[in-house]
Order: C-alpha cells, then structure tokens, then sequence
C-alpha cells in the first residue's frame, strides 16, 4: 500500500499531466477548486470551455474518420476533454450548450472502445437535457437526448453480443 504523500504526489503529477494537454483545463482546474461546490459557472466559463471541448473533439474525430492512429497524447486529450466537460457539467448541469460536446464526446469515448466512459457521457446528455417540448426561439434544436439514447442502446447491445 502506497503512503499518503506517495499518493499526494501521483494525483499531483496526474493533474498537472492533464492541465497541460487542453487549452483552459488548467484554468478550469483552479476555478474548481476555488469555487464552493454548489456555484455555478459563469458564461464566460462556460463558453470557453466548450469552445476548447469543440477544437479538441474536431481534432480528435479527425483522426477518427482518417483511421489515424491515436498517439498517448491524443488519448490524454480525450480523458482530459471528458474531464474538463464533466466539469462544466456539473456546475451548470441544465446548460444545453453543453449537449452537443458531451454527446460527440461519447462519440469519439464508443469509436475508442471506451464504453464505461462512453455509457457514462450518454447517461449525463440522456438525464440532464431531456427533449425539448416546444422549438427554441433561435430555431429547431437538436434533441441530443433522443441520440444518446440510440447510441446507448447499440452500445449496450454490442456488449452482450460480446
């Protein structure tokens, strides 16, 4: 069993491993842990976080669809993007901005066989953005639950084939 400053050290070295690999972690890392548990994000958070989530899951879907290979980077920047949007999430959890990366988030987690991760994501986007009953005023909006749910659901029977 390692000792207490044995584990201090390595969350410490994880941390810092994933505040450099996203554009904003970092900061979103320190706001966290300065803000109390039950604040809320501000917009301007929550706008730059997801303009980060969206440059991150445009590279990475990139590589997918060029059946590139995924470097020890490149799937550093994919748990740090879930963490960083899990984040985000949980300071404003009815935000519907964030649907649209949390769901292309699972995207990319169910293309790597990152299923728990994956299932994970789709459970967040099923729950916390349900339809919508009536059209938003800027227009029609995507219901990301409804896709979710499919996905999940090919997800899961995929694993008991398996």
């Amino acid at each position: 069993m390692k000792s207490q400053p044995g584990r201090i050290l390595l969350t410490t070295l994880i941390l810092t491993l994933f505040t450099g690999l996203i554009p904003g972690t970092e900061k979103a890392l320190a706001q966290k842990e300065g803000d109390s548990a039950g604040k809320q994000a501000s917009e301007t958070e929550i706008n730059e976080g997801i303009a980060n989530a969206k440059k991150s899951i445009d590279e990475l879907t990139k590589k997918i669809y060029a059946k590139s290979l995924f470097s020890p980077q490149d799937n550093d920047k994919l748990i740090g993007l879930k963490i960083l949007l899990y984040q985000l999430w949980e300071k404003n959890p009815t935000n519907r901005a964030l649907a649209e990366p949390l769901y292309n988030t699972a995207i990319i987690l169910a293309k790597r066989e990152l299923y728990e991760d994956s299932i994970e994501v789709l459970n967040i986007v099923i729950e916390s953005f349900p339809p919508l009953e009536e059209a938003e005023e800027e227009g029609v909006t995507i219901d990301y639950s409804s896709k979710a749910q499919k996905i999940l659901t090919k997800i899961q029977e995929e694993q008991n084939k398996n």
